[in-house]
């Protein structure tokens, strides 16, 4: 799957509409500062994954953010929908890269592209670092204050350790629980 430009605009259009939304200036600077990275960054880096295409991370964190708002809606959880936005919107902007390097190029590999589907590969000059932490990195690089909900929800996007859930039992924020079950969904959706 790709998407046009027109769609890729509309779909940056939305997300700046939704993300200016929430009442944080230091969000609205992150996204003018990120603006071209993000509006033309992949979310993945195999067709069999949800976002593998430029404009791919925004298309993806839309359509969680919707997912979680249903989510929410059909389990009757309370949470604001500011933080809802928050988190569904930037739970993933690690993927955009660090503040110099985008995290995928494209593959420059013809036989990944055609046997694997491998359309992009990470950047070996982007610093490493698991994508919860790239994304809790740059959203502290632009003073974006996280509840503690939001943290968890945010932190734990990728999945939990045994520890994590020895630790967290039966009490994990409803914030992180349908942000993993919409990221579920997605990735559901895409595989082959």
């Amino acid at each position: 799957m790709s998407i046009d430009e027109n769609t890729l605009a509309a779909n940056f259009e939305k997300y700046e509409k939704l993300t200016s939304r929430i009442s944080d200036e230091n969000i609205t600077c992150a996204v003018t500062e990120l603006s071209t990275r993000l509006a033309t960054a992949p979310h993945a880096t195999r067709e069999s994954q949800p976002g593998a295409w430029p404009g791919g991370l925004i298309d993806y964190s839309l359509r969680v953010t919707a997912l979680m708002r249903n989510l929410l809606s059909a389990y009757g959880f309370d949470v604001p929908v500011e933080s809802v936005l928050k988190v569904g919107l930037l739970h993933d902007i690690g993927k955009v890269g660090d503040l110099e390097n985008d995290l995928f190029i494209v593959q420059d590999s013809s036989w990944h592209r055609e046997k694997l589907g491998e359309f992009f590969k990470y950047n070996e000059n982007a610093s490493r670092m698991p994508h919860a932490s790239r994304t809790l990195f740059l959203l502290q690089h632009f003073c974006i204050r996280l509840t503690h909900d939001e943290f968890v929800a945010i932190s734990q996007a990728h999945g939990m350790s045994d520890e994590q859930r020895r630790f967290f039992g039966d009490n994990v924020p409803p914030l992180a629980l349908v942000l993993r079950q919409a990221r579920e969904t997605l990735s559901r959706q895409y595989a082959v």
